[in-house]
């Protein structure tokens, strides 16, 4: 399980704890788990999104600490 920012168009950095991340149907969606077995557990428009990533794509002055981060 690794962290995922979410940079929103109002600004706002929302952080994921997920396995995998995929953009279908016009939306970032976030999983645990893997195969037969995930979990769908975050959903952001494309809309919505200014850029997302793992916490290395954020600028340390912008996001702050990402989750597991000291």
């Amino acid at each position: 399980m690794e962290a995922f920012g979410v940079k929103l168009t109002s600004g706002k950095i929302m952080w994921i704890q997920a396995d995998e991340a995929e953009c279908r149907d016009g939306a970032v969606v976030f999983y645990r788990g893997q195969g037969d077995s995930r979990t769908l557990v975050a959903g952001f428009s494309l809309a919505h999104i200014n850029h997302f990533g793992v916490p290395s794509a954020f600028a340390a002055a912008e996001s702050g600490a990402a989750p597991g981060q000291v």
